[in-house]
């Protein structure tokens, strides 16, 4: 609504779902990686694994701590540099090479380390 309000162009629409999507997708593949190298496997009840391991932590605060971090340097470099395309383009990198780990070492260690 704010957007129709103030006319802004189709581009802003886009890359705005462009990057809600790419951060999804890392969030996910990154807490299905953080899963892999601390899992819990040892547990009594089902909510132990979920709120008291180190892994469902890991999951929340990395990406927690990125977009902060991503906030404030948008925010100090407001103007100078146009860094929602940076991000983009950083985002896609990331999501590239977290699928790939996934697919290749993630299933080695999921299938022979793990179990």
């Amino acid at each position: 609504m704010f957007g129709i309000t103030f006319k802004f162009p189709i581009q802003y629409y886009l890359s705005g779902l462009l990057f809600i999507i790419l951060t999804a997708i890392f969030v996910s593949c990154l807490g299905l990686t953080i899963n892999l190298f601390f899992p819990k496997l040892d547990y009594d009840r089902e909510a132990a694994v979920i709120k008291q391991s180190l892994s469902s932590f890991l999951a929340t605060f990395v990406p927690f701590l990125l977009g902060v971090g991503l906030l404030v340097l948008f925010f100090v470099f407001l103007e100078k540099v146009n860094l929602f395309y940076i991000y983009i383009i950083l985002y896609i990198i990331l999501d590239i090479l977290l699928i790939a780990f996934l697919y290749t070492k993630g299933v080695h260690k999921f299938l022979y380390e793990i179990n």
